[in-house]
């Protein structure tokens, strides 16, 4: 992974161009960290086969293999905005590791353990912030899930949690649209299956203070 003091991401610059500019001037390789919908990584890919061998590892947050979707009962948000591109992605050959629901589900902040304070850090006072902002704003929801947190832990740390390499496809049209199939035991994604949701918090916990 670059740090933000290795490259700075012009708000002016198309992300594609940024992702394939990059790319480039690392030839030994980055890890591609995808918290929203693959579009963009599709893109890099269809625009540039060339230097995709400088990436070193997709981790992906998004799928749901055993358990329901978000959005829809058999689709994750990220996957199902775009099954084209995540498509795509996920059958390019590039080392994968996918962090979907199966495991975000378990990694969660709950109402009642508020506040969450981990210091008196700037970071872990917008992290509080955040979580406020959401409790207040979704008086339903008892439970805020750390996927993006958990995705990028996963991504430092990747002994959080528990894979199995699969071969992955997305459902692209009708009523299952979205939907991740993962062949256990063939192709390059590693889908995690597990996870000990007390260490990860923990873990998430510490790169915050």
């Amino acid at each position: 992974m670059i740090s933000r003091h290795d490259q700075i991401f012009d708000p002016s610059e198309n992300a594609v161009d940024f992702i394939i500019e990059t790319l480039r001037n690392h030839p030994e390789g980055i890890k591609l960290i995808a918290l929203g919908p693959l579009t963009n990584i599709a893109k890099v890919l269809e625009a540039n086969i060339e230097i995709t061998k400088n990436i070193e590892r997709i981790f992906v947050m998004g799928g749901a293999f055993q358990t329901e979707g978000n959005v829809t009962p058999y689709a994750e948000f990220n996957i199902y905005q775009d099954p084209l591109a995540a498509n795509l992605v996920f059958s390019s050959g590039i080392p994968i590791s996918v962090v979907g629901l199966d495991v975000c589900n378990a990694v969660y902040v709950s109402r009642d353990s508020m506040p969450w304070r981990v210091g008196d850090s700037k970071r872990s006072n917008l992290c509080l912030e955040i979580l406020k902002g959401w409790f207040d704003y979704r008086a339903y929801d008892e439970k805020y899930l750390l996927c993006d947190p958990l995705t990028l832990a996963v991504a430092i740390n990747p002994n959080l949690v528990k894979y199995k390499s699969a071969d992955v496809r997305v459902v692209e049209d009708g009523i299952e649209k979205g939907k991740t199939i993962a062949e256990i035991g063939l192709g390059n994604v590693k889908v995690a299956m597990e996870v000990d949701s007390n260490d990860a918090l923990q873990y998430i916990r510490s790169l915050i203070s």
